[in-house]
């Protein structure tokens, strides 16, 4: 994917804070016309599941990722549009986004549902099962 004018495509610029586990992570954001997120807001990566942590699964996923994206690391961030237009929300309140490289070429989401280290989830009907094996793993 090209990326020409990150805000009008719904991507901005982050900051990794930290990660919770291997699918929320806390950033800031860099929302265009010199207005940042300074206070740490926690993201939902949309499209996936980790395994809880204390599991060997969920840790691995979160050692995976601290080390894909580290603290103090930049990405891009694209927001889930509602069919009104506002950033969609999930049950916790967390923002639903897509993690990318700063090129535009890489969706992290999706790098992790292919390394076998989460699954694709839509966040419709059940959700995997913790006993379910994660593909590739």
């Amino acid at each position: 994917m090209k990326i020409e004018n990150i805000y009008a495509q719904n991507f901005y610029l982050a900051t990794i804070m930290r990660h919770i586990d291997g699918d929320t992570t806390v950033m800031t954001c860099d929302l265009g016309q010199h207005v940042t997120i300074t206070h740490p807001e926690g993201y939902r990566w949309l499209g996936i599941d980790a395994m809880p942590l204390r599991s060997a699964e969920g840790d691995h996923a979160l050692r995976a990722l601290n080390e894909l994206l580290p603290p103090g690391s930049q990405c891009l961030v694209r927001t889930v549009k509602t069919a009104r237009g506002s950033e969609e929300r999930e049950k916790y309140g967390r923002f639903l986004v897509e993690v990318w490289s700063l090129d535009g070429v890489t969706c992290y989401n999706d790098l992790l549902v292919q390394r076998g280290l989460v699954r694709a989830y839509t966040g419709r009907g059940p959700r995997p099962s913790s006993t379910e094996k994660i593909h590739g793993a």
